[in-house]
C-alpha cells in the first residue's frame, strides 16, 4: 500500500465497485507496514495521522524512539480511517439511492471477501430517517443474512452468489410479503422490500 491521507479514502471503495473485492479484503487484512493491521500489531486502539507515526525499524535507533516528527504525528486522527466507510457501505453493503439522500430509499449490497478470510459481518446505520441493520454470515457454501429496513422506506437488497450457479429455489426467505424477487444475476439474487426484518439463507 502506497496511499496516504488523500487516496486512501478511495482505494478499497474503487477496488470493490470494479468487482477486485478480492484485493480489498487482501489490503485490509495485511498486516506488514504500512497498513491497519500493522498499527493494530503495535498498539494502536485508535487512528494514526500517519502509516509511520510508529515503526518498529525506527524504534531501534537510541534517539527516534520509533516515533516519526512530533510536529505532524497525531495518534487520535481521522485522516487513515476512512476504511470505516468501506465496512458500512461494501462490507456491510448499506447504501443510499443516489436519487433518494438522507437514506430516504436505500440499497443493502455486501460485498464478501471471495476467499473467505472473513466469514460475518455485522452493520447498524443509524441514519436520519432510522436505524438500518445488514448482518451476514458464511460456512462453506452456505450463507445467513438478516437485514432491517426503516419505515416508510423502500430498499433492494442483494442476496450474495457463494456459487455463481445457485438457484432461486435454493434460498429460504422469510415468511414476508415485502419480500418480492426482481432478479438473478451474475454474483446476486436482487430482492425490492418494505420496512421491515428479514432472513435470507441458503
Amino acid at each position: 500500500m502506497s496511499s496516504g491521507f488523500i487516496g486512501v479514502s478511495y482505494l478499497l471503495p474503487m477496488l470493490s465497485e470494479y468487482g477486485l473485492d478480492d484485493i480489498a479484503y487482501t489490503i485490509l487484512l495485511q498486516e506488514d507496514f504500512p497498513s491497519w493491521f500493522y498499527s493494530i500489531k503495535n498498539g494502536a486502539t485508535t487512528i494514526w495521522e500517519r502509516w509511520n507515526s510508529y515503526t518498529v525499524e525506527n524504534s531501534l535507533s537510541i534517539n527516534a524512539y520509533g516515533f516519526a516528527d512530533t510536529a505532524m504525528n497525531s495518534f487520535n486522527h481521522y485522516s487513515l480511517g476512512s476504511v470505516s466507510e468501506w465496512f458500512y457501505q461494501y462490507m456491510g453493503g448499506i447504501m443510499p439511492k443516489i436519487e433518494c439522500p438522507a437514506f430516504k430509499d436505500c440499497i443493502i449490497k455486501p460485498h464478501l471477501d471471495p476467499q473467505n478470510r472473513i466469514k460475518k459481518s455485522s452493520v447498524e446505520y443509524n441514519s436520519i430517517n432510522g436505524l438500518i441493520k445488514s448482518k451476514w454470515a458464511t460456512e462453506g457454501n452456505s450463507l445467513k443474512m438478516y437485514f432491517e429496513i426503516l419505515a416508510n422506506t423502500i430498499c433492494d437488497v442483494y442476496v450474495p452468489k457463494i456459487d455463481k450457479n445457485m438457484e432461486k429455489e435454493k434460498l429460504s426467505l422469510s415468511d414476508n410479503k415485502y419480500l418480492v424477487f426482481k432478479e438473478s444475476t451474475k454474483s446476486y439474487f436482487v430482492f425490492s422490500c418494505q420496512s421491515g426484518s428479514y432472513e435470507v439463507s441458503y
